[in-house]
């Protein structure tokens, strides 16, 4: 257990989908804006940063955030739509005069080689691999494959077990290896968890490459008696199949979860069988959206 937060925001700055009074521009991506109160004091975590800074620092002005006010970046995992603001913000940032250090947290497989079979060998790893980190100034990186506490009732996954067989990796996706290119398992897929006073837990997913019911459990494990409120994010179910879309469905409606607010990755049938399942518990995510909790 890691505490309690006062208070919990979030601002979805990149999706698939943006917003319908046109503030906001869509792109194959995710990135949101977490901020933690706890105390009287705001921790402010930028989860994941979309396919581009172009698209991201748009959307941060359009909806009054700003970006030198980030404490922490948390990446999920590698892919460059998730990543590829990194390089971009970390640039501007330092060219902006910061008003203090940023923690930089991920998981060390974050920086092997990534590559996608389909529909041909492309790269979709951190755009520039490793040397997008070199060099940094005012910049702390905590690579961890555990969980790293980030404030008073917010902290990272860190590596989640796998156990569920239903879930796993998409067979297209591979690692670069000494002996070539090895089926990825995503293996520093994390999620930001957060336990909200009056509310419950909060789940936060960039991907969920690791599976939702097995995310859940990890957090069940962590956080032993806290009933799940929200869990929000992409949650990877485009091409899985039907039985993994509705385990997942009425696994969430069984646990009690009183809102789920997915896209990016989800899908548009998975979204369906969420729907049918969890009703008005379920919302659609998209850049602009702005969540305050409880």
């Amino acid at each position: 257990m890691f505490g309690e937060l006062d208070l919990l925001r979030v601002k979805v700055l990149v999706d698939d989908k943006a917003s319908f009074d046109g503030r906001t521009l869509a792109e194959h991506g995710m990135s949101m804006l977490v901020e933690a109160v706890s105390g009287g004091r705001a921790f402010r975590v930028l989860f994941d940063l979309g396919a581009s800074f172009e698209v991201l620092g748009r959307n941060a002005r359009a909806m009054g955030v700003d970006l030198l006010s980030v404490d922490a970046v948390v990446l999920s995992h590698a892919h460059y739509d998730h990543t590829g603001g990194l390089e971009g913000f970390l640039r501007w940032r330092e060219e902006s005069d910061p008003p203090g250090d940023l923690l930089l947290v991920f998981h060390p497989s974050l920086l092997r080689p990534a590559y996608a079979l389909s529909p041909f060998l492309r790269p979709i790893g951190l755009p520039g691999g490793p040397r997008a980190l070199e060099g940094l100034k005012g910049v702390e990186i905590v690579s961890s494959r555990g969980p790293v506490p980030l404030g008073p009732g917010l902290w990272t996954s860190g590596e989640v077990p796998r156990r569920e067989p239903l879930e796993t990796t998409p067979p297209h996706m591979f690692r670069l290896s000494g002996d070539g290119l090895e089926r990825d398992s995503l293996e520093e897929d994390l999620s930001i968890f957060a336990v909200v006073k009056g509310a419950g837990g909060v789940v936060l997913c960039g991907c969920c490459h690791a599976g939702m019911l097995n995310v859940l459990s990890l957090f069940r494990e962590m956080a032993p008696g806290v009933p799940i409120f929200a869990v929000v994010g992409g949650l990877h179910l485009v091409g899985a199949s039907r039985e993994r879309m509705d385990l997942t469905a009425e696994r969430l409606r069984s646990s009690g979860v009183r809102m789920v607010v997915a896209g990016h990755c989800t899908g548009f049938e998975a979204m369906c069988a969420l729907k049918s399942a969890l009703g008005g518990a379920l919302l659609e995510m998209h850049a602009g959206l702005e969540l305050s909790l409880p």
